[in-house]
């Protein structure tokens, strides 16, 4: 049979009673709101043990007082004048209900200076900030300063409001840009439909009559088809351009064997359609990456697209990863960036002056600004060192952001 150790509850008491200390220290660091509590604890128990002994001072004096009063008259408390004896029982009264009363007074002392000391002035910033919230109105910056609970749930709703209003930005922003779009679209439009208005008359005028020889007559059509064709091109860039708002990453593993089969399938049929073909250099590590392949697609093709309008004999395209991010960077050998092209050229609808009129509507960079971006990384635009643009695209192979990140 076991033992019974009665010692044991005793053993396990003092360590428990000499680490109340510690634990109590431990409690009341980093915090300056349980600093508070626990000091206007101390001062109520002081308060209630200074009052009580006071009052039990006071009526145990009295009541003295009055045995005297008895002994030296040789009477019975029956026979004490009738306020003598009313005050002998509020004594008594006292006595009895003084520790209880005291110690409500001295509680109810402590709530309200807590209150006052360290949630009065929270909560009314608190409050106010909910209530201008309740209004849509995020242009004010909530500060407590203190280190306390309170405190940190000032902050934290600050960061709310900040994020609130981050968010409120972007849709403003996505509002004005989406009316700049349909504005932009609106004037491109006019030009070649203008032309095409004029063309038009020209042949309802003079072809009826017969003033038109047929060689002026297929001129004609020839330029109107090719401003149709443009006008075709135009509408689905900028139908592209509109849904880039409902694009969202989705990667998936991949080798990058098949990865690179890809691109240099897309490579090949862009060399047969713009007369220079691009070299693909491959760099990548034998293995697996994630990434959203339609989306490095579209990139690739835009920039080896744009690359080709102005290459004068090569175009190349490097592929290389590291533990972050995979790199898409495509080079040509024609004039390279501009000053202002390097700061300008991801905007939407930035042109330069030599394509004004040409198929060019400044959306090709800015489209793959914007996926690159879906994609947890950023483009960046660069002369190469011995001519020509270089423009490299990041995507992210770790977590990819819901919404896009500020451009770089």
């Amino acid at each position: 049979m076991g033992k019974l150790n009665g010692c044991r509850p005793a053993s396990r008491l003092l360590p428990g009673v000499l680490g109340a200390p510690r634990r109590l220290f431990g409690w009341l660091q980093n915090t300056s709101l349980r600093v508070c509590l626990f000091v206007l604890t101390l001062l109520a128990v002081l308060f209630y043990i200074v009052a009580l002994a006071i009052v039990l001072q006071l009526t145990e004096d009295f009541i003295y007082s009055v045995y005297a009063y008895v002994d030296e008259h040789e009477i019975v408390f029956a026979q004490l004048p009738e306020d003598l004896y009313r005050r002998l029982q509020l004594a008594d009264f006292l006595r009895i209900f003084a520790t209880y009363f005291l110690a409500l007074l001295g509680i109810f002392f402590e709530v309200i200076a807590f209150y006052n000391l360290k949630l009065k002035i929270p909560l009314r910033l608190l409050r106010d900030a909910a209530s201008r919230m309740a209004r849509n109105d995020l242009g004010f910056t909530l500060s407590y300063a203190s280190r306390d609970e309170m405190g940190e749930l000032c902050r934290m709703f600050e960061r709310t409001r900040a994020q609130l209003e981050d968010k409120q930005r972007e849709l403003w922003r996505t509002i004005e840009e989406r009316k700049r779009l349909n504005a932009a679209f609106a004037h491109d439009l006019r030009t070649p439909l203008t032309v095409l208005r004029g063309y038009v008359d020209f042949l309802a005028a003079y072809v009826p009559q017969g003033r038109v020889r047929e060689e002026k007559l297929l001129s004609t059509l020839s330029t109107m088809s090719s401003h149709i064709t443009r006008l075709e091109h135009y509408v689905d860039t900028m139908n592209e351009a509109q849904r880039l708002d409902d694009i969202a990453a989705l990667p998936r593993r991949m080798t990058t064997q098949e990865l690179t089969d890809v691109l240099f399938e897309e490579l090949s049929l862009l060399g047969e359609q713009g007369g220079v073909a691009p070299q693909l250099h491959p760099e990548l590590f034998s293995g697996t990456v994630r990434v959203d392949p339609a989306i490095v697609l579209r990139v690739a093709d835009n920039l080896v697209s744009n690359a080709l309008s102005y290459a004068r004999q090569s175009v190349s395209l490097t592929l290389r990863a590291d533990a972050r991010f995979l790199y898409l960077t495509v080079e040509d050998d024609g004039r390279g960036f501009t000053r202002e092209e390097l700061s300008q050229a991801t905007k939407a609808f930035f042109k330069d002056k030599s394509h004004e009129n040409s198929a060019h509507f400044g959306l090709g960079l800015n489209i793959c600004q914007t996926l690159c971006e879906r994609h947890g990384g950023w483009l960046s635009l660069e002369n190469a060192p011995g001519g020509g643009a270089r423009v490299t695209a990041r995507f992210s192979l770790r977590t990819v952001p819901s919404l896009p990140e500020p451009a770089r």
